[in-house]
């Protein structure tokens, strides 16, 4: 009898094939239906290699495989099973194809219909999960669509407002950013991409802008679940953490370009290793349009059709990826005689703040000590506690370097420490083609990060996912379960806090603004509000006027002002921040948003976040007088 299945009509088709034979298998008190098997590490099967299994189960392996109630065992033949934790929920009875005798009927979504299991005892619907994970989705999203404009939203509304005025020039306007008043082509370091996202909605005001946002969310969504099905034997905890992981959830409640770089990212990448053509390869390349990082991502694309055996494809699926930085190019040409990109490399080799590599490379570790929760970098303990005392050792040297004391010391210790020990779970020597792209995915960030004048948690955004990855297999049941719990736990407390801080700046524009107008320093939140107010960002080192009113903050990298004559007119302090972890920290040395905090001279910092001290800013109003 020769049996005629689906699957078995090629060697690339199907991935896992069944056979049918006239042999009794074990029926486990089941009906004769086909059921399937449930997932149990579906990385382990690919089409690299043409065809041949990554990890199989050796017969040696196998106690009394295909048993029959008569005790006699058998070894299917050509099936390949994924290995992984065999005491989940049992599966259900379904329709299937059927032989002369009772057997298993294998599908390639490798979900059980009707139930699934987590951490063995929990059992859920597939379709009440995907329901929970876009209801988690959204919830940590749309509390926070009333959030102000804050930190360099100011700066993307500004060339928002360039691109609704001239859509083919959105970086020819003027912008105080760095202290003085410049042309937004040398200044801001991105590409128009969210300029002209934002443009239709840059005066409807911040719940519609951040509305705007959602389909960014959505698409971020989609791509980690695709993603995590192609290198995941647990996909719902890898997309949650993909996606909600702090530097996720921040970048979503913010109108930068972070969240549709992270959507074209997992959607672009996410497509592509699941099968999909030339269009995912160019909305990978759409990245670019927002951040510039994006063009780390482009060698991935070669690199993943060239492991599947298919250099032509590679060739093909990079050129489309770099279509949309190519067009810019020649758009920037054409609009300001000169390649935005070009002008960026240079201005970031030129920066006043560049800092020593060991500073650079320290303040990545720390980083991505915040970016990702590093709870699952203990599934590989070993290099995990390496990689710990490799980081408290560089701890100890850069907050000594630094001058921490007190709580800062101790927030750089353990940013470094978890940071390291997160990197060093992750990167391991592996043969397997997947574990090679993702490693190569890390090391492509790495190279870009070390070239920045400075390092914020948010830029880890497209380069956190190999981590999370990476990371997954190694972690048993109750890691994933706390990871899956504690990591959007974490990232909400940090969210309540950065809008408890843009919401700070809010309450000290209400109370400085009516006072005015005049001139105002600092720069974030503060400076758009207080220029809707009718104030001027004031010119660095530039004389205050008798007479004239200049409001400053503390944390907002206020310019100074040149020689003047200043009488103190009042002080507001905004309202303490919530108690928990907190994104901006003088005390405790921890900035979210950047390795650097606003001082003379500027305090560094490693620790992305730390526990609440104090209020979230200060600021000061004066009036100039006479000498």
């Amino acid at each position: 009898l020769q049996a005629r299945l689906g699957q078995n009509s090629g060697g690339h088709r199907g991935g896992v094939a069944v056979d049918v034979d006239l042999g009794a298998g074990r029926l486990d008190g089941e009906p004769t239906a086909g059921v399937e098997a449930p997932e149990l590490d579906a990385r382990g099967i690919g089409h690299f290699g043409h065809g041949t299994a990554q990890g199989v189960d050796l017969s040696h392996q196998l106690s009394l495989g295909q048993a029959a109630h008569g005790r006699v065992a058998a070894q299917a033949p050509h099936v390949v099973h994924g290995e992984g934790d065999h005491g989940d929920g049992a599966p259900q009875t379904g329709s299937g194809q059927r032989g002369l005798a009772p057997g298993m009927a294998c599908t390639n979504d490798h979900h059980i219909h009707g139930i699934s299991t987590l951490h063995g005892r929990f059992l859920y619907d597939r379709r009440v999960w995907r329901l929970g994970y876009w209801t988690l989705l959204l919830g940590c999203f749309l509390p926070f669509v009333g959030k102000p404009v804050h930190l360099d939203d100011t700066n993307f509304l500004a060339l928002a407002r360039g691109a609704r005025a001239d859509l083919w020039r959105p970086h020819a306007i003027a912008i105080n950013w760095q202290g003085r008043t410049e042309s937004a082509f040398d200044v801001l370091s991105n590409p128009p991409g969210i300029g002209w996202w934002l443009a239709p909605w840059v005066e409807a005001g911040p719940v519609v802008q951040h509305l705007a946002m959602l389909p960014w969310l959505l698409l971020a969504g989609w791509g980690a679940l695709r993603l995590a099905a192609r290198f995941s034997p647990h996909r719902e905890a890898a997309a949650i953490l993909l996606v909600l992981a702090p530097v996720g959830m921040l970048a979503s409640h913010s109108l930068m370009p972070d969240l549709p770089l992270l959507a074209c990212t997992l959607a672009g990448l996410g497509g592509l290793v699941g099968g999909g053509g030339a269009g995912f390869a160019l909305l990978l390349g759409c990245g670019a349009l927002f951040r510039y990082s994006g063009l780390a991502l482009l060698p991935l694309v070669f690199l993943w059709a060239w492991l599947a055996g298919h250099p032509r494809r590679a060739r093909h699926h990079t050129a489309i990826a770099a279509l949309p930085i190519l067009l810019l190019a020649l758009h920037d040409l054409h609009a300001y005689g000169q390649i935005h990109l070009l002008a960026m490399v240079g201005f970031q080799s030129a920066s006043e703040v560049a800092q020593p590599f060991w500073q650079q490379g320290a303040a990545i570790l720390g980083m991505l000590g915040g970016a990702v929760l590093p709870i699952l970098c203990w599934g590989r303990m070993r290099p995990a506690l390496i990689g710990a005392g490799l980081g408290l050792g560089l701890g100890l040297f850069v907050a000594e370097k630094a001058g921490h004391t007190g709580p800062a010391f101790g927030m750089t210790l353990l940013a470094l420490v978890l940071g390291a020990a997160t990197l060093a779970a992750a990167v391991r020597p592996s043969r397997r083609p997947e574990d090679r792209f993702l490693l190569a995915w890390l090391l492509l960030g790495l190279i870009f990060l070390l070239q920045l004048r400075f390092v914020a948690a948010r830029y880890w955004v497209p380069f956190m996912a190999p981590v999370i990855l990476l990371s997954l297999p190694a972690a048993g049941a109750r890691l994933r379960v706390l990871a899956c719990v504690l990591t959007p736990v974490l990232a909400l407390c940090l969210a309540r806090s950065d809008l408890a801080l843009a919401q700070g700046h809010v309450e000290l524009a209400a109370r400085m603004g009516p006072q005015g107008p005049g001139l105002v320093a600092g720069h974030w939140g503060w400076q758009h509000h207080m220029e809707a107010q009718g104030w001027i960002a004031l010119e660095e080192d530039a004389p205050v006027p008798p007479g004239t009113h200049l409001a400053s903050t503390l944390d907002t990298w206020s310019q100074e002002p040149g020689p003047s004559c200043l009488r103190l007119v009042d002080r507001a302090v905004a309202a303490p921040a919530p108690v928990g972890p907190t994104v901006h920290s003088r005390v405790g040395a921890a900035n979210f948003h950047a390795n650097w905090i606003s001082g003379h001279p500027p305090l560094a910092v490693y620790a992305p976040w730390a526990p609440s001290w104090g209020s979230s800013d200060e600021a000061v109003l004066m009036v100039g007088c006479a000498d």
